[in-house]
C-alpha cells in the first residue's frame, strides 16, 4: 500500500522551532492521511543558513530547540548521552568555541598551531575553554531530548519521519578539521561562498568506513529511516554502504543516487527506484515542498485544506 509523504523542514514552521509548532504539524499529517514527514539535514547550518553546508555532520542544530522546554537536562542523561556520542562531541564542543572566538572564521584562517591541530595547542584551548565546551555539550544534549520527544509523539499519531543526510562535507566543519586525511583538497563550490571537499574514499577505506558508519548510526538514531543525497564514486559506493548496512536497521537508508545502474542490492539499503516511484505515486504530497510560505505565515487552515482536497 502506497504512503504519502511530505517534505518541510523544521525552519519553516510558522516558529521555526521543535516543540509546539511541530507537534500541531505532526497532527496534521496524521488527520490528513499523510505518514511520512520528511526533512532537510538537522545538523548546524552555515552562515547563510544552508544545513547542506553544515559545520558538523554529528552534531544537532541547537537553534531549533523547543524554546517553550527550558529546563536544563539532568547529568543522568548528560552522562548517557556522552556514553554514546563522546567520539563527537567533545571534537565539536571545541571547534564551536574556537569558531565563535575568531570571529565565526573557518578553521583554516585560525593560527596555525590551532589550524593544524598541535597537542600542546589543543591541550591548552580545552583546558582554558573546558566550562564553555561543557555548555556546549549540554546544548546538544537538550537538542537531542527535544528532538527524541518530537520523534515520539510523531511514532505515537503514526508519523514516520525521515531525514537527509548530504554525502559531501563543509570544508569548513568539525569533521574536516579533526580527520583531514580523510578528505581530499579537490572541492566543489556553489553559487554562493560555501565550499564541498570531497572524500578521500581510499582513506575511508583504509580506516574501515568508520567514520560513515559512525555517522549513519547516528543518523539512523534521529529518524525512522534516513535519505542520503548527493553522488558516490563508482569503485567505493558498493563497499561502503554495504558498511553501513551493518549498523542501520532494516531498510532505514535510502539510496537517492541513481547514476550508478549496476548497483547490487544490499541488506537494509533502498536504492533509488524505490524512492523514485514512492515519490511518482504520491507526487501530488511531495510536490506540497513548494508550499512552505502556507507554514512560514501560520496558515495552518489553508495548509490543511490543501492536504484534505488535494
Amino acid at each position: 500500500m502506497a504512503e504519502a509523504g511530505v517534505l518541510c523542514h523544521i525552519t519553516s514552521l510558522p516558529s521555526g522551532k521543535l516543540g509546539p509548532d511541530a507537534f500541531t504539524f505532526v497532527d496534521i499529517l496524521a488527520e490528513t492521511g499523510v505518514s511520512v514527514w520528511k526533512i532537510l539535514p538537522i545538523t548546524p547550518p552555515d552562515e547563510n543558513h544552508n544545513p547542506h553546508f553544515s559545520t558538523s555532520a554529528f552534531a544537532g542544530s541547537v537553534k531549533l530547540c523547543d524554546p517553550s522546554f527550558e529546563e536544563d537536562p539532568d547529568h543522568q542523561l548528560i552522562r548517557d548521552w556522552l556514553s554514546v556520542n563522546a567520539h563527537w562531541a567533545w571534537d565539536w564542543a571545541l571547534y564551536d568555541v574556537l569558531k565563535q572566538l575568531h570571529d565565526e572564521r573557518p578553521w583554516y584562517e585560525w593560527p596555525q598551531p590551532l589550524r593544524e591541530r598541535e597537542p600542546g595547542a589543543i591541550q591548552s584551548a580545552i583546558e582554558q575553554y573546558m566550562p564553555i565546551m561543557r555548555g556546549r555539550i549540554m546544548n546538544q544534549v537538550r537538542f537531542q531530548r527535544d528532538w527524541m520527544i518530537l520523534r515520539h509523539y510523531a511514532t505515537q499519531n503514526g508519523i514516520q519521519l525521515c531525514g537527509q543526510v548530504p554525502i559531501s562535507i563543509a570544508k569548513d566543519s568539525v569533521d574536516v578539521w579533526v580527520r583531514p586525511h580523510l578528505f581530499s583538497e579537490d572541492m566543489g563550490h556553489d553559487d554562493v561562498t560555501n565550499e564541498l571537499i570531497e572524500h578521500h574514499w581510499s582513506a575511508h577505506q583504509d580506516d574501515g568506513w568508520t567514520w560513515w558508519q559512525m555517522r549513519m548510526s547516528r543518523a539512523s538514531g534521529l529518524f525512522d529511516f534516513v535519505e542520503l543525497t548527493g553522488s558516490w564514486p563508482g569503485e567505493h559506493k558498493q563497499e561502503c554502504l554495504a558498511s553501513i548496512s551493518e549498523v542501520v536497521g532494516e531498510n532505514q537508508i535510502i539510496d537517492s543516487d541513481s547514476s550508478l545502474s549496476d548497483s547490487v542490492p544490499l541488506q537494509n539499503i533502498v536504492y533509488s527506484d524505490a524512492m523514485i516511484d514512492y515519490n511518482q505515486a504520491n507526487s501530488q504530497f511531495w510536490e506540497w515542498k513548494f508550499e512552505w510560505p502556507l507554514l512560514a505565515k501560520g496558515n495552518w487552515d489553508a495548509f490543511n485544506r490543501r492536504v484534505s482536497h488535494g
